[in-house]
């Protein structure tokens, strides 16, 4: 496992129920300041390593809207999606982008985590949560490069989106959803003007 100190983790929770496509979503370590320039993005420090916690839910129960009881969910995929943002504008500039991705050597705009989760289930109430972390391991050699946040100063839009396949009791075939949530995410001082 990364450094604690240096790991932003993504906390990430559905419920197999609701109507709504967003994720509701928070993150570790003061990395969503709530004042100053950065509030309202996911400030990021460079060489920080990102961790991803999915935490799905449903009833045991059968509801009223007759819906079957949750069995189980499994994550089909995991895409990161970032859109650069001015980091470089005003008179006699020439206006830039921040690179297409804020992680280190990841140069396209589309990520796809390699689906490595740890699982582990908990029932109480009549509801099933199902957690599944994602944490890149430790060195000296992983299976898969952890998501370590580069050295270049910028913004983005950061949208995770998710294909979970969600099992029923009773049912045979799966539900397949897609959940989303898409904050802006800034490393450094993320934006140059110049008048």
């Amino acid at each position: 496992m990364t450094d604690p100190e240096k790991t932003v983790i993504f906390y990430l929770n559905f419920d197999v129920d609701q109507i709504s496509a967003k994720l509701d979503w928070n993150t570790s370590g003061g990395s969503k300041p709530p004042t100053g320039p950065h509030s309202g993005s996911v400030f990021f420090n460079q060489g920080d390593q990102v961790g991803i916690v999915v935490s799905g839910g449903g009833s045991l129960i059968q509801n009223p809207e007759y819906r079957p009881p949750l069995k189980s969910f499994e994550i089909m995929d995991f895409t990161i999606i970032t859109r650069p943002q001015i980091v470089q504008c005003g008179q006699g500039l020439l206006t830039t982008y921040a690179p297409p991705s804020l992680f280190s050597d990841c140069l396209t705009a589309c990520l796809r985590l390699p689906l490595s989760f740890e699982k582990k289930s908990n029932d109480t109430h009549h509801y099933r949560e199902i957690t599944q972390t994602w944490i890149s391991p430790a060195p000296p050699a992983p299976a898969y490069p952890p998501l370590t946040i580069g050295k270049q100063n910028g913004r983005w839009e950061v949208s995770m989106y998710i294909t979970v396949k969600i099992y029923r009791e009773g049912i045979a075939a799966p539900f397949h959803r897609v959940f989303y949530f898409d904050p802006e995410g800034e490393v450094g001082t993320g934006l140059m003007t110049q008048d």
